[in-house]
This record gives C-alpha cells, structure tokens and sequence, in this order.
C-alpha cells in the first residue's frame, strides 16, 4: 500500500468517525483493518481500511519517470447487533446513507478546496453488500462497502545535485592564481508538465 493510499484511507476514517460523533451514533470501535474479531462489547463498530491498491502505468511503460494510475478499494465495514432485525437494518440504512454523503459530498475529501490538490481524482464503482446473522438469539448486521477510489502518482528520479548552478573560475595562461571574480550563471530549469 502507498502513502499516498494511506492518506485516503486515513482521512476516510476520520471523516466518519467526526460525523457518526456528530449525528449522535458514534461507535464504540474504530478500526484500520478487518480482521480482528469483534466481542458484543464493541458493537457497533466501524472498519475503514484498503484491502487493494492497483498500479498500471500511466503513459508509456517504458519512457521517462515512473507514473501510474493507482485504483484502490476503500472498503468500510459497519457491524451492527443486539436489536431486532428491522431495527439494524433501519439504523444500518442510515448509517450507509451518512457514509456515502460524508464521502460523496466533502469539501477536501474529493472536492478540492480553492488553492489546493484534492486527495484523489475520482470515484470509480461502488458495490455494497448487507450480511444478516443470528447467533443464538442475538441478531448482527454487517453493511459492507467496497468504493474503488482513482488517482494518479508520479515518481521522479532522486537526484541529489539538480544543477542549478555553475561556477567557472577563469586564469589567465602561464598566471597559477584565478583572476577574480568567479563567474557563477545560473542554469533555467525545464519542469515536466
């Protein structure tokens, strides 16, 4: 996983752990992964993490800088339980909904703010799946959503000298001393659009 796909996931998470807060249905766990086991102590719980990241070149495969189109999966988890099974899915129903408006629709998230690079290019496909359990007599609901999430990275060369300037001391012929001063241009710089 890239930082640059942590960042998203980060900012995902913190974005609806604010708003759950905020409407008055925080969870009692928040998790970066899927796999921990849940006790009954930590419903509801909320997962946020990114399960794959795929890079393909961006451009030709094989000339200048390495740049690629990354598409990753921001997959997020709601575990609900111990309520009637029409009332998880009704809280279920309106907590999936505060996530696709959260995500969807906040500034700085994927709409950019003025004067600043938005964190991705564009959402791709979203697929949501509702899993129904019964253990025992204790009812669990888990709304799962996988939102592919696209954008793009460049990785230029390191270069630990970027020559931008030169220095050219002069000497006379036959003379063992430079004459001064020494001549120092400085070198225009081509950018990569």
């Amino acid at each position: 996983m890239t930082a640059f796909a942590e960042e998203i996931r980060a900012a995902a998470q913190a974005l609806l752990t604010q708003e759950a807060v905020a409407a008055g249905r925080p969870y009692r766990v928040v998790r970066d992964n899927w796999g921990w086991p849940l006790a009954s102590d930590d419903l509801p719980a909320l997962a946020v993490f990114m399960p794959r990241e795929t890079m393909t070149p961006d451009g030709s495969d094989n000339s200048g800088e390495p740049s690629f189109v990354h598409d990753c999966t921001l997959g997020v988890i709601i575990s609900l339980g111990f309520a009637q099974p029409e009332d998880l899915k009704d809280d279920l129903k309106i907590r999936v909904a505060a996530i696709y408006d959260t995500l969807l629709t906040t500034v700085g998230f994927r709409l950019p703010i003025p004067g600043q690079v938005p964190l991705f290019e564009s959402f791709g496909k979203i697929e949501e799946t509702t899993v129904f359990d019964q253990q025992g007599e204790t009812f669990i609901v888990e709304g799962q959503l996988q939102i592919t999430i696209r954008f793009r990275s460049d990785w230029p060369p390191v270069i630990p000298d970027d020559f931008e300037t030169l220095a050219v001391t002069l000497k006379q012929p036959g003379q063992p001393t430079p004459v001064d001063p020494t001549l120092i241009l400085n070198v225009p710089q081509e950018t990569t659009p």
